[in-house]
């Protein structure tokens, strides 16, 4: 009987313990915090390689599925979405700067193929790189 008393004392401080983690604000550890800077520094470093989901979390001792939700906690996409974004946005800030050709962008975002790129880009911001690119030139 006193057993028993101590396994549901137990077991309700640990369900107690989950719900009030629930409403806990998205502050995280200071290592995972750490963890999670050393990610944003090493894409933004390596936007035009070939950057490994698998990879990145093994760098910084997480694994692939937390390495997601701290993304999704933070910017509301996966890893991999966040590279992609990041990859399309410095492309088109590259573009309507004007003074690269479309093939040295693709490049300098992680495309090995021009025709992969401009499809990306053209999905993501309706119009092809040349577009953008000529756009850029005129202003």
């Amino acid at each position: 009987m006193k057993l028993e008393a101590i396994a549901n004392l137990f077991l309700s401080e640990l369900i107690e313990g989950f719900e009030e983690g629930s409403d806990a604000d998205d502050t995280l550890p200071p290592w995972e915090e750490q963890a999670y800077q050393d990610l944003l520094d090493q894409i933004s470093g390596a936007l035009d390689s070939t950057l490994s989901i698998p990879a990145l979390a093994d760098r910084v001792g997480l694994t692939e599925s937390r390495l997601d939700q701290l993304f999704k906690q933070k910017h509301d996409q996966t890893c991999a979405e966040f590279i992609r974004n990041e990859r399309m946005k410095l492309a088109l800030r590259l573009l309507e700067d004007g003074s690269h050709p479309v093939k040295v962008v693709a490049d300098k975002v992680g495309y090995g193929y021009v025709s992969n790129f401009s499809r990306a880009y053209r999905a993501r911001f309706g119009e092809t790189p040349a577009r953008t690119l000529r756009r850029g030139a005129s202003e």
